[in-house]
């Protein structure tokens, strides 16, 4: 069923324990630059954003932490412009 529902372009949408579960694999630093080439609604992204917040509170209280955090840690591409609207959002 999944399979059928899935986009015209072959498009998946991961599911959230499973995105927390690659996360918490990768256990992301507040130094490290995340790409995700398939971006679709961003919740890899958004994943790792959030397990940074939790797991290394002194984030956001370091200057150039915080500069990298939200200006250049994360980066997505998607080839649907539907799908990186809804990421941007």
């Amino acid at each position: 069923g999944k399979i059928a529902s899935a986009g015209t372009n072959g498009q998946f949408r991961t599911p959230r324990h499973i995105i927390r579960l690659m996360v918490e694999m990768t256990q992301p630093t507040p130094e490290d630059v995340i790409c995700d080439p398939a971006l679709g609604t961003a919740g890899f992204l958004v994943a790792a954003g959030e397990y940074l917040r939790d797991n290394h509170p002194q984030l956001f209280r370091d200057e150039k932490l915080r500069h990298h955090f939200h200006n250049a840690m994360f980066h997505g591409f998607d080839f649907d412009p539907t799908m990186l609207r809804i990421g941007s959002m």
